[in-house]
């Protein structure tokens, strides 16, 4: 992103292949994995979003891992369908593409 001839500095860099999951499609949970996770700053974040960018759950990954349980924040079910996994560690973000499927 550029703004009068500058890059800006807060848009995260793209790195794909960063953030992987499985099994996908899922059913009950879903695994994520970062490459390459070390020790950073702050811990890498995963926001859980649908088709229409409504957030359904954040998760913080540990160890370079984290597990999604395919429930909302509420700890709710959520339905059978197609969801984004987006990951944010430091200056990097990945996103994934989750198909849900019914239990």
């Amino acid at each position: 992103v550029e703004i009068d001839g500058a890059e800006d500095a807060a848009a995260p860099l793209r790195a794909p292949g960063l953030l992987t999951a499985s099994p996908n499609p899922f059913g009950d949970a879903i695994a994520f994995r970062i490459a390459g996770a070390g020790a950073g700053a702050e811990p890498p974040t995963i926001a859980i979003q649908d088709v229409a960018g409504r957030h359904v759950r954040a998760l913080t990954a540990q160890g370079g891992a984290a597990v999604w349980d395919g429930r909302n924040e509420r700890g709710e079910p959520v339905a059978a369908g197609v969801y984004f996994a987006r990951l944010r560690a430091g200056a990097v973000e990945d996103v994934i593409r989750l198909v849900r499927l019914d239990r």
